[in-house]
């Protein structure tokens, strides 16, 4: 997974989310936008999967919001708040799994 930063995202924060793709309806913690997905049985091409983050606490955001909120607010969650920075708190980008 590569990213383009803006100056105005923060880098770092990703060490404390992963990276989730599906069709599920979703809403962003930041911006509040809800994302359907759909799957065209015809032509799979057509299937549209929403890509996000997803903090350990359960709580998803768009790719950019997180990374801007973050640049402003520091690692954490808009809902439940501050996230330390521990081993056990960070993701493995490998398995895409929580430590702990």
């Amino acid at each position: 997974m590569s990213h383009i930063y803006l100056d105005d995202e923060c880098n770092h924060c990703i060490d404390y989310v992963r990276f989730i793709t599906d069709i599920h309806e979703w809403s962003c913690e930041i911006c509040h936008l809800v994302e359907v997905g759909m799957q065209d049985a015809e032509n799979p091409k057509n299937d549209i999967i929403w890509g996000r983050y997803e903090l350990r606490c359960g709580h998803q955001a768009h790719i950019r919001c997180f990374r801007r909120w973050c640049k402003s607010e520091g690692i954490g969650c808009p809902r439940c708040g501050p996230i330390e920075e521990l081993e056990e708190n960070r993701v493995c980008h490998s398995c895409n799994e929580f430590h702990g």
